[in-house]
């Protein structure tokens, strides 16, 4: 599918995504983290079961799962190249869930105000009334 791109600029490139994705999520770059013999053999498998636009799509989606980047009981940081490539039974696919992560976007919490009493509702009520009756609303 990807033509006559040396396996090694692919990986490469899947890397790079990654790095990309790290670095926009955490502001800060992804030291130490090179092509090697790991990394190249998961990406190979899972070029093998997947398309390359949803291995690249899973190497940025990562980062749209905040208890993968550390936002859990732990404080653990899960989102490595290998966990985010790990393939396992069904619906246990990190490749598949990442890309439709990417795919889907972020997920917006939407927070309820809070309520507030009858007697401070009527107040704003009565706030609201003033500030329209002197043309401030």
């Amino acid at each position: 599918e990807n033509g006559n791109v040396p396996k090694e600029v692919v990986y490469q490139n899947l890397l790079d995504v990654y790095k990309e994705a790290y670095r926009d999520r955490f502001s800060k770059e992804r030291r130490g983290l090179v092509l090697n013999a790991a990394n190249r053999e998961q990406m190979q498998k899972a070029l093998e079961v997947h398309t390359y636009e949803d291995v690249s799509d899973a190497m940025r989606g990562w980062v749209y799962g905040d208890n993968v980047c550390g936002k859990n009981e732990k404080g653990a940081f899960y989102a490595t190249v290998e966990f985010v490539l790990r393939m396992g039974t069904k619906g246990d696919d990190h490749i598949e869930r990442f890309c439709n992560m990417w795919n889907d976007g972020p997920v917006v919490k939407t927070i309820e105000p809070p309520r507030h009493s009858e007697k401070e509702q009527r107040e704003e009520y009565k706030f609201g009334q003033l500030l329209a009756n002197y043309g401030g609303k």
